[in-house]
């Protein structure tokens, strides 16, 4: 590239008139915010020599204008060679070099090999320009086998405010990628849901939310973060989200939960089918109640052998963490705790809302074996749905991947297995949580009796009914605490 031919001055001037321009559209494009780099320390290295001392004073201006702090140290190669003068180089955010010289160019070959105090190494955070005509070199191969970002350029380049936006691209990128680093919130909880209404009940109900859309080594995540308050002080840490429906989506996202943050455990929250029992003069679910895992936890029941007296499960009950079970137990027996439960319900299910309880003349239970005119099954009046919208159940879930829509079928897999609910996530989670070493639990709202009536009514409130009481039972938690010896 060839220097100029107007006088320097005026020609920084246009230079820098076009990169504003080009930096400006980029912006709007990229929804990049003013003063992108506000605070960010960079250090820009040029050559004297014409255009690169042109190149590099109108970086340093466009880099101002945008919030960079620039730093000025001694020549890298002296500062390099004192390891005691280290901690100079390790403060800089960002290394900019505009390579035309061979000082420069060394001093770039030098950044690469060095590794920061902080254990990240320089090559990470070291952007060079240089000429095309550079681009077959050995410095250039041996920058990119270093992993230092290149950009090649040729006048043209220059004048569009092409090689302006690129570069500060890559700074830019470098920059949000330590702030999300330095923000990350290390939940202690995941709360897993299969479904946009169930997500939406659980993160309305949480404090400090952030959602974070990450793409990690080219697999996307997309996690909500919140908190909740802890029994003995201070916040619990969590974070939510969507696998969509089956057991095999859900069991792979919980695993990736667990190798993403360090949980203790992980509970799915959700709707759920229920398995009324019809035992006269006994507690029947219905809808809008709520099911929890209990000891017998969450039984796969697609998981069988094929025998000739018939189907035998194959999978064991995997059994919830076993302190979590007992608070539901508390909170599902108590009175007291009940009524809290249902008013707080209430006030998030209130008349007019996303989530309002439906008619409770919509909550039949029908034998859907007489197609043409179903029959309602009678049920008894049981006392406590005299003082509770919502009553809980703790019991095992049975758990599989297919859709249950059949009285025939939901009566075959309540006698087989005594569940008294039926869901589509849990058994995944669970394996998931089981191979990791850490607990799990599942929380469900009733939605449907699972059979040939099976509608979409009850999801909102079946699923904020679940959300409620899965963050009552996570509120009682107290934060966990390091013993001492």
């Amino acid at each position: 590239m060839t220097a100029p031919n107007s006088t320097e001055p005026l020609e920084r001037r246009i230079v820098l008139d076009d990169w504003e321009k080009a930096f400006a559209e980029l912006r709007d494009v990229c929804d990049i915010p003013d003063q992108a780099l506000a605070g960010w320390k960079v250090r820009v290295r040029h050559s004297k020599q014409e255009p690169f001392s042109t190149i590099g004073r109108t970086f340093k201006d466009v880099l101002r204008a945008n919030g960079a702090r620039l730093c000025d140290l001694d020549d890298l190669d002296h500062v390099l060679s004192v390891k005691l003068q280290q901690g100079a180089l390790d403060s800089i955010d960002s290394y900019l070099m505009v390579a035309g010289t061979t000082n420069v160019s060394a001093e770039a070959m030098e950044l690469a090999h060095e590794q920061c105090a902080k254990g990240t190494s320089f090559s990470a955070r070291t952007v060079v320009t240089m000429p095309k005509d550079y681009s077959d070199g050995f410095i250039r191969k041996r920058l990119v086998f270093h992993g230092v970002k290149t950009e090649l350029y040729d006048e043209a380049d220059v004048m569009s405010g092409t090689l302006c936006t690129r570069t500060l691209g890559h700074i830019i990128s470098k920059k949000r990628e330590t702030d999300m680093l330095s923000t990350t919130r290390n939940p202690t909880l995941g709360i897993v849901t299969a479904l946009t209404v169930e997500m939406d009940a659980v993160v309305s109900l949480l404090g400090d939310i952030d959602r974070k859309v990450t793409r990690v080594e080219g697999v996307l995540r997309d996690y909500v973060h919140g908190t909740l308050p802890a029994r003995n002080g201070g916040k619990h840490e969590i974070v939510v989200v969507r696998t969509g429906a089956g057991n095999n989506i859900s069991a792979a996202l919980a695993e990736r939960l667990f190798a993403d943050f360090a949980l203790e455990e992980i509970v799915m929250v959700g709707i759920a089918g229920g398995i009324p029992r019809i035992v006269p003069n006994d507690e029947d679910v219905r809808l809008g109640d709520i099911v929890v895992s209990g000891r017998k936890g969450v039984i796969q029941y697609d998981f069988v052998k094929e025998r000739v007296k018939g189907q035998q499960a194959a999978h064991q009950p995997m059994a919830p963490v076993r302190a979590l079970t007992t608070m539901a137990e508390t909170l599902a027996g108590s009175e007291v705790e009940m009524a809290r439960y249902n008013a707080r319900l209430a006030a998030v299910t209130q008349k007019g809302g996303p989530y309002q309880r439906p008619s409770d003349r919509t909550d039949v239970l029908y034998e859907d074996e007489a197609r043409t005119k179903p029959l309602a099954i009678r049920r008894a009046k049981d006392e406590r749905r005299k003082r509770h919208a919502s009553i809980a159940f703790v019991g095992a879930v049975g758990s599989a991947n297919k859709v249950v829509k059949s009285h025939k079928e939901r009566e075959r897999i309540r006698k087989k297995y005594g569940v008294i609910a039926v869901e589509m996530e849990g058994a995944g989670v669970a394996e998931a949580a089981m191979g990791n070493g850490r607990g799990f639990f599942v929380v469900r709202g009733i939605c449907d009796y699972a059979n040939d009536r099976k509608n979409d009514k009850w999801h909102p409130y079946a699923a904020m009914a679940a959300a409620v009481f899965a963050v009552d039972l996570i509120e009682s938690m107290p934060l966990s605490t390091t013993k001492t010896v």
